[in-house]
């Protein structure tokens, strides 16, 4: 048995599971954090008290908290196993009840990559010539984004260098908590490249005629500054979504503004990082405007090299099949993840953890 948001189609992920004997699905897709707990309790008043259970948050990473709360409401009413999926590149951390069960290997978790392959990117060749140095997209805007899109606004001579969008997506203005720009820094914004949502990806061609990539990531770590409605934004949490993997599509050298350790742990999956042309030093900072600032300045020290150099470099170095092999990476992985997936669960089925 399955219970989850109807407005949500999980279908087909929950279909997979449906066969599975004493298993029912918990489905937590469309739900705020703050209701998490209202939304388990209706849930366990419906489901049947089978010995598993398999919890799904498809394409997001849960904060531990959240997590937690799950776990123990869960455990507390009598499941025994817990199988939980969702697109938190590692487990979160444990507590209480939870952490105790954790040493029984009564919970599990698996890695959800769907959100990351998509979007399909254009069939492009590496070689091809650029005419832009980086590219810079953000449809919604929050503080982090605003406060680096600013700053490339600041700088004409970067700015004409690049493709720039931030927050042309967003339904009310953003209300700025850590950072202040002044009111004629803030009428820039939204900047807009004049499309829509249900057109963004017709871009793709334009979007790939640029050398660099500014992946303005969904999570960018825990920043306990940043509350709203009492609730946390941001995870404790490693979360690599389909911006990162649009990079490594359309052939481009990534910069991510991401959770530190977010361009270490894509080194760990095979992923090239071109640190010779890179600095990527700004992925161990913690603080989040520092790691805004270093980035920028590693972006303005790019963006100093000629774009006929750049082109140059794809023609006569191993640039473009470095690039390549990145693009290929994400087909592998994808095959391998979906393999992955079905040995976790039969193995999760058969009590093998």
């Amino acid at each position: 048995m399955t219970y989850s948001e109807k407005m949500y189609n999980t279908n087909k992920t929950h279909d997979k599971f449906k066969d599975i004997p004493n298993t029912c699905v918990l489905g937590c897709e469309k739900i705020f954090e703050r209701d998490l707990s209202d939304h388990v309790r209706k849930a366990i008043e419906v489901l049947p008290l089978t010995e598993n259970i398999i919890v799904t948050f498809l394409y997001e990473a849960l904060h531990s908290i959240h997590w937690n709360v799950v776990f123990n409401l869960l455990l507390d009413v009598g499941y025994k196993r817990i199988l939980f999926i969702d697109g938190g590149e590692l487990p979160p951390i444990l507590v209480g009840k939870a952490q105790y069960e954790k040493f029984n290997n009564n919970i599990q978790h698996f890695t959800d990559r769907s959100l990351q392959y998509c979007y399909p990117g254009p069939n492009l060749i590496p070689e091809r010539k650029r005419t832009k140095v980086f590219i810079s997209l953000a449809r919604m805007a929050r503080e982090e984004r605003i406060y680096f899109t600013n700053n490339i606004l600041n700088d004409t001579e970067l700015y004409n260098k690049g493709i720039v969008s931030c927050g042309w997506g967003d339904i009310e203005p953003m209300k700025l908590q850590c950072i202040s720009l002044s009111d004629e820094e803030m009428s820039r914004f939204p900047v807009t490249l004049g499309h829509k949502s249900e057109d963004q990806h017709s871009y793709f061609d334009e979007f790939s005629t640029a050398m660099f990539n500014v992946v303005l990531e969904s999570s960018i770590g825990m920043n306990t500054s940043r509350y709203y409605d009492g609730v946390f934004t941001d995870t404790d949490r490693l979360f690599i979504t389909e911006k990162t993997t649009k990079a490594f599509y359309m052939h481009q050298i990534p910069i991510i503004l991401g959770a530190p350790g977010i361009v270490q742990h894509l080194r760990s999956m095979g992923y090239d990082m071109f640190d010779e042309i890179v600095n990527h030093d700004y992925d161990n900072e913690d603080n989040l405007f520092k790691r805004c600032d270093m980035i920028f300045a590693e972006l303005k020290r790019l963006s100093s090299i000629p774009l006929n150099q750049l082109n140059t470099m794809l023609l006569t170095t191993s640039l473009a099949n470095r690039l390549e092999h990145n693009r290929s990476l994400l087909s592998l992985l994808f095959k391998k993840d979906q393999e992955e997936e079905q040995k976790v669960i039969l193995d999760w089925i058969n009590n093998k953890f």
